[in-house]
C-alpha cells in the first residue's frame, strides 16, 4: 500500500505544476517481450533453483506528455494508461524444445489410436493495465525530427494471469478431453471436460492452496526513441521489476526455510502518435 500511495502522490504533484506547461495527448502501441523468472532458495543450504519462461505480446493505450518549455531541448513528463497482453511459448519449468518434443510425441500417440483434430497446449496468459510516469528529455535539431530518452516508475496491475492447459481430440466426430484454467491471482482451478461429445464443468480448486501471484507490481522504466513529422514516434524501452510478485515469499517447515521469488522484466518496442 505504501508504494501505491507514493506513486499516487508523485502523479498528483505533477498535476499541480505551472499552468504555463503545454500538454500533448496521443496513443502508443507495440510489441512486448518478457523474461519471467521464478527461483526457490533453500536458506539452510544456501542453494537456489531457478526456472524461467519467455513470453510475447503487445501493448496499446492513451498517453499524455507535459512539456515544461519550448525550444530545441525540452524536458517533459509523460503518462500512460496502457493495456498489455502476454502469452508464453512454452510452460514455466521447461525449455521451449522440451515442450515442442512433448507436444509432438503426444500428438503422435493420439493419432495411433485414431484421434483427429488434436489440440495439445500449455501456456501462461496474462492481461494487465500499466501506468507509467516518465521524465523525458527531447533534443530536436530540426522542427520535424527529434531524439529523446526517458526513465521513471511504472505501476503494473494484473487483471488476469492464468495457466491454460488444453488436451482435446475427436474420435468419430465426438470431442474428448479437457481445458483447464488455473488462476495465478486467486486460488481457483476450473476445468471444462468432454466425453464422447458431452460437455461438463468441474471445479478442481483445493481450498488449502494459496494464490501464486500478487496483483500489483512496481517497475522501473528506461528507454530512448525518435520523433518525426511532428506527430510520430518510435522507441525501445526496458522495464525492470522492483518487487517480488510471489504471493508466498517464505515457508518454514521444521529447520528448513524456502524463499520464493517471482519477477518478470519487459523489453518493449513502441510506436506512438501525438495529436
Amino acid at each position: 500500500m505504501r508504494k501505491i500511495l507514493l506513486f499516487a502522490a508523485a502523479v498528483t504533484a505533477c498535476g499541480v505544476l505551472s499552468a504555463q506547461n503545454s500538454y500533448h495527448f496521443g496513443a502508443e502501441a507495440g510489441y512486448d517481450h518478457s523474461w519471467l523468472d521464478y527461483s526457490v532458495t533453500d536458506v539452510r543450504l544456501n542453494t537456489t533453483e531457478s526456472s524461467g519462461i519467455d513470453m510475447n505480446g503487445f501493448h496499446a493505450g492513451p498517453t499524455m506528455r507535459m512539456d515544461f518549455k519550448e525550444g530545441r531541448f525540452v524536458p517533459s513528463l509523460t503518462f500512460g494508461l496502457i493495456y498489455q497482453f502476454m502469452e508464453s511459448a512454452y510452460p514455466l519449468g521447461s525449455t521451449k524444445q522440451e515442450y515442442k518434443d512433448l507436444v509432438k510425441d503426444g500428438k503422435e500417440a493420439f493419432k495411433k489410436v485414431g484421434a483427429e483434430k488434436i489440440r495439445l497446449k500449455d501456456v501462461l496468459v496474462s492481461h494487465s493495465i500499466q501506468v507509467p510516469v516518465n521524465a523525458r528529455f527531447t533534443f530536436s535539431p530540426s522542427d520535424r525530427f527529434g531524439v529523446f530518452a526517458f526513465t521513471g516508475p511504472m505501476l503494473n496491475f494484473y487483471t488476469a494471469r492464468r495457466n491454460r492447459v488444453v488436451a482435446t481430440a475427436e474420435y468419430d466426430g465426438k470431442k474428448n478431453g479437457s481445458i483447464t484454467n488455473s488462476s495465478w491471482l486467486k486460488n481457483e482451478v476450473k476445468s471444462t471436460k468432454w466425453e464422447d461429445g458431452k460437455k461438463s464443468e468441474t471445479d478442481m480448486t483445493d481450498p488449502d492452496d494459496d494464490k501464486f501471484s500478487n496483483i500489483f507490481n512496481m517497475y522501473w522504466n528506461l528507454g530512448a526513441g525518435v520523433s518525426f513529422c511532428n506527430h510520430f514516434s518510435a522507441s525501445v524501452s526496458y522495464e525492470a521489476c522492483l518487487s517480488n510478485q510471489s504471493f508466498i515469499t517464505s515457508v518454514s517447515v521444521d529447520d528448513i526455510t524456502h524463499e520464493y521469488d517471482l519477477r518478470d522484466n519487459f523489453l518493449k518496442i513502441s510506436f506512438g502518435y501525438t495529436f
